[in-house]
């Protein structure tokens, strides 16, 4: 979107993106007992990339894309609560 180029936003969507990734990448391998933990985290990095492609390729007219940007949205936040509470012997503090 126009409005993200001017502001730098597009910038800082892809440089996040691409940590979150270069992060995930560098914890392949986990031990057994810590499968099931990273297989969620990479469901969560897949399902912000889709997101973050929203903000940078958005597609369809405003209502769908407000309606597929809120429901993403939700699916995250769902997920990263869902992680929070299943894995927060991982995370130590996560306030």
């Amino acid at each position: 979107m126009e409005s993200f180029d001017r502001y730098g936003l597009n910038d800082s969507i892809y440089k996040h993106k691409k940590n979150m990734e270069e992060a995930t990448s560098r914890l392949n391998n986990p031990p057994s007992s810590r499968k099931d933990c990273y297989n969620e985290f990479v469901g969560i990095v897949s399902e912000t990339s889709s997101f973050s492609r929203m903000a940078t390729d958005p597609s369809g007219n405003l209502r769908s894309y407000a309606e597929n940007k809120s429901n993403a949205y939700e699916t995250i936040t769902k997920m990263l609560d869902q992680f929070k509470i299943k894995y927060s012997e991982f995370l130590g503090d996560t306030k």
